[in-house]
């Protein structure tokens, strides 16, 4: 008791007598005032004690994440849009098998006067008295103890206060918290909540009896990573985005009951900071909003002025904070990723997107099968990793696309080398990759590796014209003089030319050869699916962290990490070549012929 001092006892609350229609006729107006306000007080207490049946999603949009069946669940919402709680319904019915009234897909009607949806909750998801859950918090203190606690505590109310004339409780403005009293051991919540083992153990029936059921353990971002990869469960919950290696153990801790991992959280506001959240947005938001495959991939957003909680004063008040900082809005009220802003090269898909060209933009979920912006029907699917047979006469293309070899030499990593092909129409086609480590020499072997199992054979190599002009592990020493890298690869019989490293120009390019071209509908950039590290990079590399989040711009200095096989890609955009310019270097020289009708014929002198 000491933990929850404003806690009410355990004593069942006593429903008033119950009268026939003769004797409440019978009753004087005082009497009958007495006993309404029973009634009043006895539906109050009902309530309170059994949140879980009277919940309803104080967001319509929740609906489908409490309906869905996947493996994984992703859940991206604004700040105050219903996330958590969306969450904790999930593990509450789960573990107690207490489906709503609002969702049994009896007719009837929310809070709000909207109705129930038709269809009953899937009842494999439910495992009472033996259901075993995790749920992963940011921290112990800020999240678990000063929030998501008091979520499950019937006692506890988690809204705004009823308005002057409302009833206590009042469903539109909040919930009491989700694990009815009955549920915890001898109803207490003492009992069930083990801070030592930070673990909620609920009773096996429902009946406040004292015999071990379903169980909730506890965790936080902070934990040790040897005690995350600990344990079965049937459903993990992840509250707020975890690191991505957290959510690739809980996805190994729900292999043995075939169950599920539900994340839900609100992406970063800092542009800089965003690209640690990429992982959900590639790996599980995008590919669940496609909905590809609903058995094992569902997600959706949670819009925060979707919140039916929330009044318009509330709204504006939080908007007020973010008008200076429109993607910070969109994060904070819609669960926009902004680590597509704080790309370097944004605008890079490995998964199949919808494209509108009238707003030039891609469309993430196409409303009726058009735009929801302009209208536009039917937006053109497009995407630029391409695989194997995807590639005219398959990989690596048709033997006369000539190809470009380029690569970054650096003295402290491994030398990055791309290849890529230009088509007929001036398009782009990277089909290989390599990372290669050691001198000159070794450089040089492994790159003539790669091009003979290819049949690859490059009209012209280019590299780092700044790079170039430095002296490391590719130089060696002859006679006591230390050569260039560029010397030092001429000497291993692999010259190459000083590519062009205007950064802001090439930038531009290959941002335009993102964009699917109005004719065709494809884009001049596509990446084979044989290079997963251009893949990585293109997505990953970000602005270098800077004081000023706000505003990034092309004066700002991109980050090192992950910038070489990027680095390759702009030596390509600036040397722009031409599918006949790169023939022509490729075809033999002509020799050179003195006389009459010669090149070198002179009228004056006949030669």
């Amino acid at each position: 008791m000491g933990e929850c001092p404003d806690r009410p006892t355990a004593t069942p609350t006593r429903s008033p007598p119950a009268y026939t229609d003769a004797q409440l006729r019978r009753l004087s107006k005082a009497a009958r005032r007495r006993l309404l306000d029973g009634l009043l007080d006895a539906s109050a207490a009902w309530r309170k004690e059994n949140a879980l049946l009277d919940y309803v999603p104080a967001n319509l949009d929740a609906y489908p994440v409490h309906y869905a069946t996947a493996r994984e669940v992703g859940l991206a919402g604004g700040s105050r849009s219903s996330k958590t709680s969306v969450l904790l319904a999930e593990f509450a019915i789960a573990a107690t098998g207490e489906i709503p009234f609002a969702m049994r897909g009896t007719p009837g009607r929310d809070w709000w006067g909207a109705p129930w949806p038709a269809r009953p909750y899937p009842a494999e998801k439910c495992h009472p008295g033996r259901l075993r859950a995790r749920l992963l918090v940011s921290s112990f203190q800020n999240a678990w103890e000063a929030n998501v606690k008091e979520k499950l505590q019937w006692w506890r109310w988690t809204g705004k206060p009823a308005q002057e004339g409302g009833i206590e409780g009042d469903p539109r403005l909040g919930h009491w918290g989700l694990i009815p009293r009955r549920w915890l051991l001898g109803g207490d919540w003492d009992r069930s909540w083990s801070q030592a083992q930070r673990r909620l153990t609920l009773n096996a029936d429902g009946r406040s009896g004292t015999t071990p059921g379903a169980t909730l353990q506890v965790l936080s971002q902070e934990t040790d990573p040897q005690d995350l990869a600990q344990g079965a469960f049937h459903v993990v919950l992840e509250d707020e985005l975890p690191d991505e290696w957290m959510h690739r153990e809980h996805v190994v801790r729900v292999l043995d009951y075939g169950g599920r991992v539900l994340t839900g959280g609100t992406p970063s506001d800092e542009r800089t900071t965003a690209v640690a959240h990429a992982w959900f947005y590639d790996d599980l938001y995008l590919p669940g909003v496609e909905g590809a495959d609903p058995t094992k991939i569902y997600a959706c957003s949670l819009w925060t002025e979707k919140n039916r909680s929330h009044t318009p004063t509330d709204l504006a008040a939080l908007e007020a904070q973010l008008l200076k900082n429109p993607e910070a809005r969109e994060a904070r009220f819609h669960g926009q990723f902004l680590h597509l802003a704080g790309l370097v090269f944004p605008g890079f898909t490995a998964r199949t997107k919808s494209w509108c060209g009238r707003c030039r933009a891609p469309v993430l979920a196409p409303a009726a099968g058009a735009c929801p912006t302009c209208g536009t029907p039917n937006p053109a699917p497009y995407r630029h990793v391409v695989e194997d047979d995807e590639i005219p006469e398959g990989w690596p293309g048709p033997r006369d696309w000539p190809s470009v070899f380029y690569m970054d030499p650096h003295p402290s990593r491994a030398t990055a080398c791309l290849w890529i092909r230009v088509d007929p129409h001036e398009g782009w086609w990277v089909v290989a990759e390599l990372d290669a480590g050691g001198n000159a020499g070794e450089v040089r072997r492994a790159a003539e590796t790669v091009e003979a199992a290819a049949g690859l054979s490059p009209v012209t190599r280019l590299g780092d014209e700044k790079i170039t002009m430095q002296s490391n592990q590719f130089a060696e020493k002859v006679d006591g003089e230390v050569f260039n890298i560029r010397r030092a690869f001429e000497d291993a019989g692999f010259p190459f030319e000083p590519a062009n490293t205007n950064f802001v120009t090439a930038r531009d390019r290959i941002l335009a050869a993102f964009e699917p071209d109005p004719g065709t509908g494809v884009p001049r950039l596509r990446v084979s699916v044989r290079c997963p590290g251009l893949i990585y990079d293109l997505t990953h590399h970000v602005w270098a962290a800077s004081r000023r989040s706000e505003n990034v711009a092309l004066r700002e200095q991109p980050s090192r990490t992950h910038s070489d096989r990027p680095a390759c890609l702009r030596f390509h955009a600036m040397l722009d070549p031409s599918y006949r310019g790169l023939l022509r270097l490729m075809a033999p020289a002509e020799p050179l012929r003195i006389g009459a009708g010669g090149v070198g014929r002179n009228r004056a002198v006949g030669y």
